[in-house]
């Protein structure tokens, strides 16, 4: 919470004009397009949040060429976000990538995607409810060992981060050898899925006991125990049962589904009476029939 240096900016000149600024925010918008099918920024998009970006695929020119013939290369890219009122920046580089692919937009931007999951919520940047998909989300299979997209464990991340999901990662591996909650399961958006790289045997945890406390204290105490949650009535009501018991050991990101009912209001007690009658314990006076628990 110290202030160990701050330094104030000297403003030299203005570059471009604000309206130039917010034309080519919209178009970094459009590269990202919410992680459309074949948008170019797509890897760096997460849901419920508008960002823009630009990747970058750069030579070093002023290198020799390699043996097949192509110069060393910069892989880069760029995102701000909010676009309407951009908050953060964040520019990430890889140098000199030998890899598959060596543009930006597939190895940056998944970088990016990843950092933003993170930020953005520490950060409390707000999150557009229009953006996150509605009902349940359909967990993806990410332990697919042919397809590179799926069960490279960065660009697991990027799948979860498009549809609304949270991760989590079990292991030092780069690989995603199993998953919880598993693939086909439905879930409410922002539920965590653990990914796992080192081994195929799921992570337990101990289910606690839930019951009588806020549907924010409970769902606290879940997540704090590597537990996804689901509320079945009043969110801000009070926990009345949950669906699995209180000691059960269960793998890591199961769904635990807590049933609740609005709490009782003191303000709402009206059953105290001005006439003796009503306290008088030989006596008949009525009340208006509201009962202390």
């Amino acid at each position: 919470g110290n202030v160990v240096q701050e330094t104030e900016p000297t403003i030299k000149r203005q570059v471009i004009s604000e309206e130039v600024s917010q034309q080519v925010l919209q178009m970094m918008e459009g590269v990202v397009d919410y992680g459309a099918a074949g948008a170019a920024g797509r890897n760096a998009y997460v849901a419920g949040y508008h960002i823009g970006g630009k990747s970058g695929t750069s030579e070093k020119l002023d290198q020799e060429k390699r043996e097949d013939g192509t110069y060393e290369k910069v892989s880069s890219f760029l995102a701000v976000l909010p676009v309407d009122d951009p908050q953060i920046a964040i520019l990430a580089f890889v140098d000199e990538p030998h890899a598959e692919t060596e543009y930006g937009s597939m190895l940056s931007a998944p970088l990016i995607g990843n950092i933003i999951s993170e930020v953005a919520p520490y950060l409390g940047i707000e999150m557009d409810e229009s953006l996150l998909p509605s009902g349940d989300v359909t967990v993806p299979n990410l332990v697919t060992p042919n397809n590179p997209s799926y069960s490279q464990w960065d660009l697991a991340q990027v799948e979860l981060n498009k549809i609304g999901l949270a991760h989590r990662k079990v292991g030092s591996g780069d690989t995603v050898l199993a998953q919880y909650p598993e693939a086909g399961t439905k879930v409410a958006a922002g539920t965590t899925v653990y990914l796992y790289t080192d081994s195929t045997e799921y992570t337990k945890t101990t289910v606690p006991d839930v019951t009588g406390k806020s549907a924010a204290l409970a769902s606290q105490m879940l997540a704090g125990s590597g537990l996804n949650v689901r509320i079945s009535g009043d969110e801000n009501g009070q926990v009345t049962a949950q669906d699995v018991a209180a000691g059960t050991e269960t793998p890591m990101g199961t769904v635990v589904t807590i049933t609740t009912a609005a709490a009782a209001d003191p303000a709402q007690d009206t059953s105290t009476s001005t006439d003796p009658a009503s306290t008088d314990s030989g006596g008949t006076g009525e009340t208006d029939g509201t009962e202390e628990g």
